[in-house]
C-alpha cells in the first residue's frame, strides 16, 4: 500500500523532517511495458516486490517535495534516489 505508506510517513515525519529514499522505478518504453506484463510473476518471485511503479509520482501525489532527486539506470532498471520533504499544506 504505498499511497498508506507515504501518508502515514508525512503524518509522523517532523515538521524540518525529510524523507530519504532509493527506489527502482518502471522504465519507459518497451521496457516499462515488459515491466508491466511481468510485474504479478516478478512480484511473485521477489517476495512482493513491485518493479514497475511509478515511485516519484506517488512521492509527489503523497505531499512531499524534492530537495533532490537522482535519476539512474540499475543495470536495465531504472531507479531514483533522493530526500523529499513535506510540502507545505
Amino acid at each position: 500500500d504505498l499511497p498508506g505508506t507515504l501518508a502515514e510517513i508525512r503524518r509522523v515525519l517532523k515538521p524540518d523532517g525529510k524523507l530519504i529514499f532509493i527506489e527502482h522505478v518502471r522504465s519507459g518504453g518497451i521496457a516499462g511495458r515488459m515491466q508491466d506484463i511481468t510485474q504479478p510473476v516478478y512480484g511473485w518471485v521477489a517476495a512482493g516486490c513491485h518493479w514497475n511503479r511509478r515511485t516519484e509520482l506517488a512521492i509527489r501525489d503523497a505531499g512531499f517535495r524534492f530537495e533532490r532527486i537522482d535519476r539512474s539506470k540499475l543495470s536495465a532498471m531504472r531507479a531514483i534516489s533522493g530526500i523529499a520533504r513535506r510540502a507545505a499544506p
